[in-house]
């Protein structure tokens, strides 16, 4: 298995189209691996789904709208933060960001607030007393924020009492803009951005929110595997969570800055934070004007979004080389399990229902030759693009078409993880709610050479540059 990972990341390196460097690796036992669990209660996901349509559309689909607009509610209604000084920055680390950002005047402190979304992270799975005690954790949305010495806070941000002292350090340089930097997959925790917001910092004197994502870091479960999540149901709650938790955030600020247009709120991820970064933007989006509206349309027009190779799906899971880290077994056995309960119909549950419902729809357009795994993997990938980028720039395009004053998108020409035309995909998806360039917007689409593992090398200086050009027409037309 070494021979085979140095073989796909030489194939993305290098750009090389084989077919070897497409294939999946196969299962080893014992190695960590996605989905450990099957499938989880993925009903309560899809109830979740059909609410967030409804609210999005404005009711224009039908379903339950309750449940998302709950949590609609939750994040308006934190417009106020306390800002605690975070202990555990590494000395060497905050040396280094010292270094990139060519001063030590600025402040790292921590956010912690119940997540918009902690009803449904209630629901995660659980086998054992020690991951139910995890649940508070995982309820919690954790975020670090970046903040230069020189600019006072706005009112969205308070000083824990501890902290009463360093008011009187701070100068009154408004500060120039937010930057909410999304996590990739596996990066549970928040050193390399911690880097790129020093660099934007010295570059354009912004501060950073660094969002951690649910079950990474602090807030993943105790008999989760590095960065394994074990149902498909919870990697759903997952981005949908982490996605509203960062636009909570952006929010917040975006009403305290109110009557600043220059001052620009830009996300930015790398991979699946590069999908994040436009859900964020685009739940942003909604927030802001759901009724009651707390901000108007044109307050979007400072909004910008940077996806770092990113992937309109998160059903890229099932392809390429990511599908060798899904454990199909587990997969095999969950939608068999769910066939045995269907029988007759008597004692099925609801998720099993939906499995089998699905299960026979794909088994019947593949023909009666596919193999049960193919089947499976196909339902794998359409349960997890319930989710998709594309659902909700649609369901958003009627009301918000336009509303956003920037997108600046980057791909890679030869890319095994996350495959060229995801990205592209992406980048279409979010076009719809952007700005076109006759009306002061900005869509750029960057292509750069080699694959993922290129684009990870050159993260930090390229992640940097197109905040920086994004922050800088964001402000040029706001003058």
């Amino acid at each position: 298995h070494a021979a085979f990972a140095l073989t796909h990341l030489f194939a993305s390196l290098s750009g090389q189209k084989g077919s070897s460097a497409r294939k999946a690796a196969p299962p080893k036992s014992g190695r960590s691996m996605f989905f450990r669990h099957g499938l989880g209660d993925v009903d309560r996901v899809f109830a979740f789904a059909e609410s967030f349509d409804h609210a999005l559309s404005d009711g224009v689909r039908g379903g339950n709208p309750h449940i998302y607009q709950n949590a609609v509610a939750r994040a308006k209604a934190l417009d106020r933060f306390e800002l605690h000084r975070y202990a555990k920055l590494n000395p060497k680390l905050r040396k280094s960001m010292a270094a990139r950002a060519g001063t030590d005047a600025f402040d790292v402190y921590e956010i912690t607030f119940e997540s918009p979304l902690a009803d449904l992270l209630a629901t995660m799975t659980a086998d054992t007393d020690a991951e139910r005690n995890t649940f508070e954790q995982l309820r919690t949305a954790h975020v670090l924020i970046v903040w230069p010495r020189s600019a006072p806070l706005p009112s969205c941000f308070s000083l824990s009492p501890e902290l009463d002292e360093a008011k009187a350090s701070r100068g009154d340089q408004p500060v120039r803009g937010l930057n909410v930097l999304m996590p990739a997959t596996g990066e549970q925790k928040p050193s390399e951005r911690l880097l790129i917001a020093a660099q934007l910092l010295r570059d354009r004197g912004t501060a950073s929110a660094i969002v951690t994502a649910p079950m990474y870091w602090h807030r993943r479960p105790a008999a989760q595997r590095q960065h394994h999540i074990v149902t498909v149901g919870d990697l759903m709650v997952q981005g949908l969570a982490i996605s509203t938790e960062a636009a909570t955030i952006a929010h917040a600020f975006l009403r305290a800055t109110r009557g600043q247009p220059d001052v620009p709120v830009i996300f930015s991820g790398f991979s699946w934070g590069g999908a994040m970064t436009v859900v964020g933007a685009l739940g942003l989006a909604h927030i802001s004007t759901a009724h009651p509206a707390q901000l108007q349309r044109h307050d979007l027009r400072r909004v910008g979004a940077v996806p770092y190779v990113g992937c309109g799906s998160p059903g890229v899971l099932c392809e390429g080389i990511l599908g060798g880290d899904v454990d199909w077994d587990a997969m095999d056995a969950s939608f068999t399990n769910a066939i045995s309960a269907g029988g007759d119909g008597q004692g099925r549950t609801q998720t099993a229902s939906s499995a089998v419902k699905l299960y026979e729809q794909v088994a019947s357009e593949l023909g009666p030759r596919t193999s049960h795994r193919a089947i499976v993997k196909e339902a794998t990938r359409r349960t997890l693009r319930r989710l998709d980028t594309a659902r909700v720039a649609e369901l958003l395009a009627p009301r918000l078409r336009g509303a956003l004053g920037a997108l600046h998108s980057v791909v890679t020409d030869h890319d095994h993880f996350v495959p060229r035309p995801m990205g592209d995909e992406l980048h279409r998806d979010a076009c719809a709610l952007v700005a076109p360039e006759a009306a002061g917007g900005l869509r750029v689409l960057e292509k750069i050479g080699g694959g993922h593992v290129v684009a990870f090398m050159t993260k930090e200086r390229r992640v940097v540059a197109a905040i920086s050009a994004t922050f800088d027409h964001l402000v040029a037309q706001a003058r």
